[in-house]
């Protein structure tokens, strides 16, 4: 219904570097001219120092240009890190449409990220206790089976909606990130019960973790295929694996949070069981007044 080819144009942000200024002159600084050893940078800002005079430079963000000496080599940076790292890293520090400031910081976190889930990967897999099951509460073990099944799903649905109506990729990456601690063994989550090794809930991290690297695929294809190749013990490269769907089941919990605000001020929270009122706007309004 329009003449146009695309329904959304996408101006892309600028890629801007770390430049250094002579405060003297304005002049525009070589890395060979500044001193970034740790001793030497001024301890207050950590800014490197000049070092034909000792003094600190003028420091700013700008786009990176030959002629500011602030650009940086891709090439250099996915030898070092690899292609994926440098993938995740340029859409996870700020979305397409706005500068994104470069700092190799931000590629050494999303390396870190992925070492985790290969971790992750073998603590799930690897560890096998199938005689932990009688180690907990079977009510406890059923509720965070629920709990971490709702926020696997609940990461699906929105990344997915994130792929579909937007293009906020840096959001969907924190999503994945807060899903994999979420699998993690030192989550809060699991602070309740003897051991996580039951087979429920093994079955459960092990659901999550497969869906985590099928949403990863687009964002970081080499690694999560060699690891989905892993743990499903085939060599596909990538081409039968289908991207997740939402188990809308298990997006139902059992209880919700009901803030009662008067006159726009919060007075209580209420945990109360969804089969309560069941939707039901007049017996949830008796239900506060109790």
């Amino acid at each position: 219904n329009t003449p146009e080819p695309f329904k959304q144009l996408i101006t892309q942000g600028m890629v801007l570097g770390k430049t250094y200024k002579c405060p003297e002159t304005g002049r525009y600084l070589l890395p060979d001219e500044l001193d970034f050893t740790p001793d030497s940078t001024n301890s207050e800002d950590g800014l490197p120092l000049i070092k034909a005079t000792g003094v600190t430079p003028h420091f700013s963000w700008e786009k990176m240009s030959k002629s500011k000496y602030n650009g940086v080599e891709p090439g250099h940076v996915v030898e070092k890190y690899g292609a994926d790292v440098t993938r995740l890293a340029s859409m996870f520090v700020a979305p397409p449409e706005q500068a994104l400031e470069w700092d190799e910081f931000a590629v050494a976190g999303q390396a870190r990220w992925l070492e985790r889930i290969k971790t992750l990967i073998n603590d799930i897999y690897d560890n096998d206790h199938d005689n932990d099951n009688d180690c907990n509460n079977e009510a406890e073990v059923e509720k965070t089976v629920k709990y971490v099944r709702r926020e696997v799903h609940q990461t699906i649905q929105t990344v997915t909606d994130l792929f579909e109506k937007g293009q906020s990729f840096n959001v969907a990456i924190a999503k994945m990130m807060k899903l994999s601690n979420l699998l993690s063994p030192q989550n809060d989550v699991y602070s309740n019960l003897k051991s996580i090794n039951t087979n429920e809930l093994k079955e459960c991290r092990k659901e999550g973790i497969y869906n985590l690297l099928l949403l990863l695929l687009p964002f970081a294809p080499n690694t999560a295929t060699e690891l989905l190749d892993k743990i499903t013990c085939e060599e596909n490269g990538g081409s039968l694996y289908k991207w997740p769907e939402v188990d809308k089941s298990a997006l139902i919990d059992d209880t919700a949070t009901i803030v009662l605000q008067i006159k726009g001020k919060k007075k209580a929270v209420l945990e109360l069981p969804c089969a309560s009122f069941n939707n039901d706007k007049q017996l949830l309004e008796e239900l506060i007044m109790q």
